[in-house]
């Protein structure tokens, strides 16, 4: 790591503080990822074994106090929905009802206002306050722009099925009115279950942090915060009262110092709220005086990137010999050219294998798993049509690329005696997977059929792996 990377800084600063005990030691980070290069920093610097600090992302220390579980959002989305259809069809019995499916998008969002509420500890009845004439909103959409509010009409239309504006402004209300009712009651049934959703759990540490039981000798250290919610806020004031807290800023004084500087607002209230410690110096004048070395490349479009990734890491080590790869970084402004980017890595850069940091967020819609689990639930759902099964219908699924061919005799045989429909002894010919192909009508057969999906193909490949290991 680089020895003036703020990581580094910090590392330094607490093994010299704390001559390299840190057993009382707790020190809350942003993510995972940045207590991997802390513990390398540290090493760095002591160059012996040592017992590393407790670490915590802020979901952990919220967590470890907090008796719920913070639930997965399908979940919290269907917990939401009964809720939702508890109170706002109680005296609407002529109304259609949403499925779930319909309401699962805006449900989404309704829950992130609930999270965001909760996260910047809002009184919710007075958001949720109730409007009890639509003209009271009438002027709130004058300052939308025409497109804006055909964007808002189709939202309401496409959940709520409704076309014109006053219908919609009339749904809208009706719905508004509801919400305070909704976050009480979705809140209750969550706490009943056990679970919640994040902000949820926030809250409740909030309100009961003069309740927990405390260690007079813990020491706590905050470390590259940005933007703070006012739950955030709230937790490290009370850390500071409460324990030895030291807090750590990443920043610099181009953007810090200067009052027109966006990028420095929050930090500059975090700075003034939350002071740094005295015996720690960072570097905060790196913008304009380290010899900044920017290269800009012109290519025609985004995929051409990718093909100057190799040729850029080979002149890095070419020019910066004593660069070691886990500093050198390829951030995409579009993750969806991550397989692209990782083809284009060259194996060796220099005399090494190469290890560099990319950053990630590949979407599950692209893998091939996606496209495992998608032919699978195609297949279900043309047997819901038809208990019959197809071959046409099959086939996406047997012959996809996890499965290895391992079928491709039993497919062949059937594509050549021209077979349509499929007979209970030609579905047995799928040995370990016959179980699977017959119709799944209950949500719960589905889930552990597509558990037995990935187990099966997990298995497959890890077989393969050791045999292949075995041959080496």
């Amino acid at each position: 790591m680089i020895k003036d990377a703020f990581l580094s800084q910090v590392a330094i600063n607490l093994a010299e503080k704390y001559k390299g005990d840190f057993t009382n030691l707790n020190i809350i980070f942003t993510n995972q990822r940045a207590k991997v290069f802390f513990n390398e920093a540290l090493y760095n610097y002591m160059q012996k074994p040592f017992f590393s600090p407790q670490y915590y992302t802020i979901n952990d220390f919220v967590s470890k106090y907090s008796p719920l579980v913070e639930a997965q959002e399908i979940v919290l989305s269907y917990y939401l929905y009964e809720v939702y259809s508890e109170v706002f069809y109680k005296d609407k019995s002529s109304m259609v009802k949403e499925t779930f499916e319909e309401f699962y998008y805006w449900g989404i969002m309704l829950l992130k206002d609930f999270d965001d509420i909760d996260k910047n500890l809002a009184n919710a009845e007075n958001v949720f306050k109730n409007i009890e004439d639509y003209k009271e909103i009438e002027n709130s959409f004058d300052f939308l722009s025409s497109e804006q509010k055909n964007l808002l009409k189709e939202f309401f239309n496409s959940s709520f099925g409704f076309e014109t504006s006053s219908e919609i402004k009339e749904r809208f209300i009706n719905v508004w009115n509801c919400l305070f009712e909704i976050y009480t009651l979705y809140k209750t049934k969550l706490r009943e279950h056990g679970i919640g959703y994040s902000g949820m759990l926030y809250r409740d540490l909030v309100e009961k942090l003069s309740e927990l039981e405390q260690k007079e000798d813990s020491v706590y250290c905050v470390v590259g915060f940005n933007v703070l919610n006012n739950v955030e806020k709230e937790i490290f004031s009370w850390l500071r009262n409460t324990y030895e807290t030291r807090f750590y800023w990443d920043y610099d004084n181009y953007y810090v110092n200067n009052q027109k500087q966006e990028a420095g607002l929050f930090l500059r209230e975090n700075i003034k709220n939350f002071p740094m410690p005295n015996d720690f110096e960072i570097n905060t004048n790196n913008i304009l005086t380290n010899n900044l070395s920017l290269e800009i490349i012109s290519c025609p479009n985004e995929n051409s990137q990718t093909g100057y990734i190799s040729q850029w890491l080979e002149k890095l080590s070419f020019e910066n010999k004593d660069l070691e790869q886990k500093d050198i970084a390829i951030l995409l402004c579009n993750e969806d050219l991550l397989p692209s980017v990782l083809n284009a890595l060259p194996p060796k850069i220099g005399n090494e294998t190469t290890k560099v940091n990319i950053t990630m967020g590949y979407k599950f819609q692209l893998t091939s798993l996606f496209t495992l689990i998608d032919s699978y639930l195609n297949y279900q759902n043309s047997l819901s049509k038809n208990s019959s099964p197809k071959l046409k219908n099959l086939l996406p699924f047997v012959e996809h690329n996890y499965f290895k061919g391992e079928y491709s005799n039993a497919t062949k045989e059937l594509i050549n005696n021209n077979a349509i429909y499929l007979s209970d002894s030609e579905i047995n010919s799928f040995n370990d997977i016959s179980s699977l192909l017959n119709l799944k009508s209950k949500p719960l057969e589905l889930i552990i059929a597509l558990k037995d999906i990935v187990k099966i193909v997990a298995d497959k490949n890890i077989n393969e792996e050791i045999a292949s290991s075995h041959q080496a």
